[in-house]
């Protein structure tokens, strides 16, 4: 039986729930700063500390899950390495290169692993676009895009991302996961960045409420993302890939259903994959399902992918499965947006990557 703790206990205990959920594992540990979300944890009987040294000191653990504001994520992995323990990160993987570098050589140099919380990678939706570009349909990849366009964040969820050195940026905070996508689609990696973005509506905040980047692939494929952070009501999210012989594209809308109230949580309308053109010149249109964790089939607390996602992270502590997203593919998530972000703070200026 593995021994599993939490750091950061509201996003933490849902993700171990779920990973204990798949069999052989045990939950003894959490850790937070907050006494509301220790209590919690403490009525599922949980053993809870608000010091997390002193947890790594007195807990019997063998593995760990970080679920921190950003700007711990490296202090935090390279702590628990120097303790013995495999880790499961949420995304981003840190706020710098630097940092991302300095998380994987300490887990190569103790023999443990690092899984990043880069969920879309586990969803059905994106498999199937992967998959669909990987076989041809659309032909040689040209180009690849992505429009998000949702609220702001979430009540509650805490004031560090409104802050550019604890989370990074919001294209780290936020488009890390879109970014990751392009990669694993185009399967280059990118040498040129710009962007543009500022504050357009929500002017209280460091980090920026909307951005366009541009990016050159190696391979020659040029991608631009589209973001807002003021979009009311619904969440909507599209990537897509147009090749020499045809476009795939991707659609998620997140909202609130009629009935259900404004203060309640977004919920999936919608998932769907379209290809064009098919041999007759026209346009299929699928609907996706998500998976979900069985421990809750209607999807709460669950971003897609994370179902699958924690049934890997169990498997890699169980069977001995390698991470199917590592630290590699995590740091090469967070390259486009840090680069991002740096042009956007000096006026679109073109950044070179190394």
């Amino acid at each position: 039986m593995r021994k599993l703790g939490i750091v950061g206990i509201r996003g933490g205990l849902p993700r171990a729930r779920m990973t204990a959920h798949y069999g052989n594992i045990d939950i003894v540990t959490a850790c937070d700063i907050d006494a509301a979300q220790r209590d919690t944890a403490a009525a599922l009987g949980i053993e809870v500390f608000d010091d997390f040294n002193e947890m790594l000191r007195k807990a019997p653990l063998d593995s760990l899950i970080i679920a921190t504001p950003n700007h711990l994520h490296c202090e935090m992995t390279l702590q628990a390495f120097a303790a013995g323990l495999d880790v499961f990160v949420e995304k981003p993987l840190a706020t710098t290169v630097t940092e991302c570098d300095e998380m994987i050589a300490a887990g190569e140099a103790v023999g443990k692993f690092m899984m990043v919380g880069l969920c879309y990678r586990h969803s059905n939706l994106y498999q199937a676009f992967v998959n669909r570009i990987a076989a041809g349909s659309v032909g040689k990849p040209r180009m690849i895009w992505c429009k998000e366009f949702r609220g702001h964040w979430n009540p509650g969820h805490g004031d560090w991302r409104y802050s550019q050195a604890k989370s990074g940026g919001s294209l780290v905070e936020k488009n890390c996961h879109h970014f990751d996508i392009f990669n694993w689609a185009i399967q280059s990696r990118p040498v040129r960045v710009q962007a543009f973005g500022g504050h357009a509506v929500h002017d209280y905040c460091e980090t920026i409420d909307h951005a366009t980047v541009n990016i050159e692939y190696e391979n020659g494929v040029k991608g631009t993302l589209m973001l807002s952070l003021f979009m009311p009501e619904l969440d909507q999210l599209e990537i897509g890939v147009l090749g020499d012989a045809g476009k795939i594209e991707t659609a998620q809308l997140h909202g609130r259903p009629a009935a259900s109230g404004v203060d309640a949580p977004p919920q999936l309308l919608a998932q769907t994959l379209s290809i064009w053109p098919l041999p007759d010149g026209t346009e299929t249109r699928q609907t996706v399902a998500p998976y979900y964790c069985p421990l809750w089939p209607d999807g709460k607390d669950q971003h897609l992918g994370s179902g699958r996602q924690f049934k890997v992270f169990n498997e890699c502590l169980t069977q001995g499965r390698t991470p199917t997203i590592d630290g590699g593919i995590g740091r090469e998530s967070v390259v486009i947006p840090f680069a991002a972000e740096e042009s956007i703070a000096n006026g679109g200026t073109l950044i070179e990557l190394a």
